[in-house]
């Protein structure tokens, strides 16, 4: 771990936000935190609770999954590729979440939201997500997280045996960006705090 200190200083955003605050690998439990500057804290607070997602987003995911099945489809053909004997979904499981990323574009192409935006209470993102035509709940989550999880993994496998520098991280597809989002949401409806959220969508201008 990293050595002990007396003082430590850091940006907010490093204790304010779960995933930096973890990757720092520091235990804060009993820690006296000071925030100088405070004036500031309200909206930090704001931004890393906050999820934010676009329409290109969706396309940009729709697109990396059919990436995925061909790769998939390619390696039944024997074609060569990256193992796949270890993988836990078939080419079906990555159709089927093509389908709820169309189906959250069909979703969001709906709700017109005009000039003013389109602004709702947190708990409508449950009734959204769990449409016939989405079924995201509570029940499927999990098993969506993890067909997710496993194609950002494919999608690193192939950016590594094709030699490219970039897309080489989980991180850098927008599916993980999607895995990240719907982690929030659904962590909210565990610990009902979905009561302190809205959600607003408008049109990129």
């Amino acid at each position: 771990g990293p050595p002990a200190a007396e003082i430590l200083f850091v940006p907010y955003n490093f204790l304010i936000d779960p995933a930096t605050r973890g990757g720092l690998g520091v235990d804060f439990e009993d820690a006296v935190l000071i925030f100088d500057e405070a004036h500031n804290l309200e909206s930090n607070c704001a931004e890393s609770a906050s999820v934010d997602i676009r329409a290109q987003d969706i396309a940009a995911m729709v697109k990396e999954v059919e990436t995925c099945i061909e790769s998939l489809l390619q390696q039944e053909a024997g074609f060569a590729g990256p193992d796949a004997s270890s993988r836990r979904f078939t080419a079906d499981d990555y159709r089927s979440l093509k389908g709820v990323l169309l189906g959250i574009e069909r979703g969001i192409d709906e709700i017109k939201p005009g000039k003013d935006g389109f602004t709702r209470p947190g708990s409508f993102i449950f009734d959204f997500l769990s449409k016939d035509t989405i079924n995201i709940t509570p029940k499927t989550i999990g098993l969506l997280q993890d067909i997710m999880k496993e194609a950002t993994e494919v999608l690193v496998e192939l950016a590594q045996d094709s030699g490219r520098s970039t897309g080489t991280k989980t991180s850098s597809y927008k599916l993980s960006n999607l895995k990240d989002m719907l982690r929030t949401i659904f962590t909210s409806y565990e610990k009902i705090t979905y009561q302190h959220y809205r959600l607003h969508v408008h049109i990129e201008t």
